[in-house]
C-alpha cells in the first residue's frame, strides 16, 4: 500500500512539475507526457539497453581500444563496463527522448525528485518543440564527438538553467545574475566525487566529458541569455545549433565572427603506413578533448 501510495504521489508530482517547467521556460507542453516509475534494477537494466542500441556492434569496444591506446583511460579498464556503471551511480529520474518517456526513480520522495524532474522534463518540452531525437539521431552518424558533445551542451545547458531558475525563483533572482556557471559546475564535481564511489574512480577525461554539457552547457546559455534577454532567443539556437566545443567554451566564436570548424585533412594515412594496415575508425576532437589530451602531458595552461 506504501509502495503504490508513494507511485501515486510520484506521479502527480510529475504533472505539477511540467507544468512548472512549462512555465519557467516559456514552452508550453504540446501534450502529456508519458511517464513511469522504476526501480534501481529496471533502470539499470534499461541504461544497459539504451548503451547497446546506441552503439552498434563492436563500437563500444572499437571506441575503448581507441582511448586506451591515446591514454585517456587506463590499459586494464572494461570500457563498456564501467560506462554502464558510472552511468547508473548517479542516475535518479531520466527522460528517454527515444521512447518519449520520463522514468521516475522509485526510491527517492517526489520532494527530492522536484529538481530533477524540471530538469528532465525540459527535454520532455525540447524534444516537443524542436525534435531533438532527430538532432541526436542525425548525430550518431557523422563520426564527429566534437559536434554531439557541442549540441548536448545546449540541450543539457538549457535544462540546468531551467532547473537553477526553479531553484532562485523563492528568493526572486534569476540564472543570468549568477557568476560564470561552469566554474560553479567545477566546485560541484569535487563534491559528486565524494559521494559517488565510480564517478571519484573514473579518469579524468571521463569525468570531465560526462560534466562538460552540464557546465559549459549552463555557462553558454547564461551567455546567450544575457546578450538576448528571452527564451525566444534561446528556442532559435535550435535551429541553428553550435557546432563545435570551441563554440561553446568561447560563446563569442558563436554569438560574434562565427568562427566554424574547418575539416582535416582526412587521407588515408593507413595505406602510407604498410600494406597491412586499415583505418580502424574515424572522429573529430576539438578544443576540448584535445585539451584533455595534451594535459596528459602538459600543465593544464599550457594544454
Amino acid at each position: 500500500y506504501a509502495q503504490e501510495a508513494n507511485e501515486s504521489d510520484l506521479l502527480k508530482t510529475t504533472d505539477e512539475m511540467l507544468q512548472t517547467a512549462a512555465r519557467l521556460r516559456g514552452l508550453e507542453a504540446k501534450g502529456p507526457v508519458q511517464r513511469g516509475v522504476k526501480d534501481k534494477a529496471e533502470i539499470t537494466r534499461y541504461l544497459n539497453e539504451r548503451v547497446q542500441a546506441e552503439y552498434s556492434q563492436g563500437e563500444i569496444e572499437k571506441e575503448g581500444k581507441i582511448l586506451r591506446k591515446l591514454g585517456l583511460i587506463p590499459e586494464t579498464m572494461d570500457y563498456k563496463a564501467f560506462i554502464i556503471r558510472l552511468l547508473t551511480e548517479q542516475v535518479g529520474g531520466f527522460y528517454d527522448s527515444d521512447k518519449q518517456t520520463f522514468f521516475i526513480a522509485s526510491w527517492l520522495s517526489s520532494e527530492e525528485q522536484k529538481p530533477v524532474m524540471i530538469h528532465e522534463l525540459t527535454h520532455a518540452l525540447q524534444d516537443q518543440h524542436f525534435d531533438v531525437e532527430k538532432i541526436m539521431k542525425e548525430d550518431r552518424s557523422l563520426q564527429n564527438d566534437d559536434r554531439i558533445l557541442a549540441h548536448q551542451s545546449v540541450m543539457e545547458g538549457d535544462g540546468m538553467v531551467v532547473m537553477l531558475q526553479y531553484l532562485l525563483e523563492p528568493v526572486k533572482r534569476h540564472f543570468s545574475q549568477l557568476l560564470d556557471l561552469s566554474s560553479i559546475m567545477q566546485a560541484q564535481m569535487l563534491s559528486m566525487q565524494m559521494q559517488f564511489p565510480v564517478f571519484k574512480e573514473a579518469p579524468a577525461y571521463l569525468r570531465e566529458t560526462l560534466l562538460f554539457p552540464y557546465g559549459y552547457g549552463a555557462s553558454f546559455l547564461q551567455y546567450a541569455w544575457r546578450k538576448s534577454p528571452s527564451w525566444q532567443a534561446v528556442n532559435s539556437l535550435y535551429s541553428d545549433l553550435p557546432a563545435s566545443t570551441e563554440q561553446i567554451m568561447h560563446p563569442e566564436k558563436y554569438f560574434g565572427e562565427r568562427d566554424n570548424p574547418k575539416s582535416a585533412n582526412a587521407e588515408d594515412i593507413a595505406a602510407r603506413m604498410a600494406p597491412d594496415w586499415k583505418i580502424a575508425g574515424k572522429n573529430v576532437l576539438g578544443e576540448f578533448t584535445l585539451g584533455l589530451f595534451m594535459s596528459l602531458q602538459l600543465t593544464e595552461e599550457r594544454s
